[in-house]
């Protein structure tokens, strides 16, 4: 058992698929309101976690401010421009207690829309947990993390073979 921990920690990790050359983005990524229609920000450490997974494979950004709409449609209309827009949308809400934990869901959707009007989306749900009643919605955004990264990592990829 040592053995294979040993050579799968020895195992070369394969770089991120890199665009041909540097393109840049528009970006935008929102936090929606499950009550109401308001937006807000992500959270910094996300945001700037983000960026640096856009960086990796050799892409620019230019962070833009969210329309006031809520849908995505809408959204992508009023976003459409000569580069590629990338919208992340999240929401997080309260589910249960269970077993003393605060049970939360994130919902996340991002649609990476080109130039030629190409459209790439990835929707997924993840579940969070919390030990405290005051943890809310930018905690529930920064436990889903590894997963949110793991799937921009998908589309930027799918992007970039598509070019």
């Amino acid at each position: 058992m040592v053995l294979i921990s040993f050579f799968l920690g020895c195992v070369p990790k394969t770089p991120p698929v890199q665009a041909p050359k540097v393109e840049e983005l528009a970006l935008v990524a929102v936090l929606d309101d499950a009550d109401s229609s308001n937006t807000d920000g992500l959270p910094a450490a996300l945001q700037q976690n983000i960026q640096i997974k856009i960086e990796a494979h050799n892409l620019s950004f230019n962070v833009i401010a969210p329309p006031s709409s809520t849908k995505t449609d809408q959204r992508l209309k009023k976003l459409t421009s000569e580069t590629p827009v990338l919208l992340i949308e999240t929401r997080a809400t309260y589910q249960s207690q269970l077993q003393g934990r605060f049970r939360w869901e994130v919902d996340c959707t991002m649609s990476l829309l080109d130039p030629q009007d190409q459209l790439l989306t990835r929707s997924f749900t993840t579940p969070v947990f919390h030990k405290f009643h005051h943890e809310r919605e930018k905690e529930s955004l920064l436990a889903a993390e590894p997963v949110i990264l793991r799937q921009l990592e998908g589309l930027l990829e799918d992007y970039i073979r598509g070019m």
